[in-house]
């Protein structure tokens, strides 16, 4: 197994968990609202100030956007990604 494959693989499991405990989470509270987590919900705002300093708008907005989309499915991606790299090397 090589170690795309592992990064993917674990990717991939964090991708199930973080669902998992979301879904067990939304399940568990009184108003039942799904609070799905992305990586500004994570990283501190002072470590993600540099994207403000991206001068190129098409940039800046596909930063934004993976800041933005839902963790479980960056995961998801990032291990398909893996995947496919793995594919290439092997």
């Amino acid at each position: 197994m090589s170690k795309f494959t592992l990064a993917g693989l674990l990717s991939w499991l964090g991708g199930f968990l973080l669902l998992g405990f979301q879904s067990i989470s939304t399940l568990m509270s009184v108003e039942g609202k799904w609070k799905s987590m992305n990586l500004k919900d994570v990283v501190d705002a002072q470590y993600l100030t540099w994207v403000d300093g991206i001068t190129w708008d098409m940039l800046t907005k596909m930063v934004d956007y993976v800041l933005t989309m839902p963790l479980f499915v960056l995961l998801f991606c990032v291990g398909t990604i893996l995947f496919i790299v793995n594919a290439f090397f092997e």
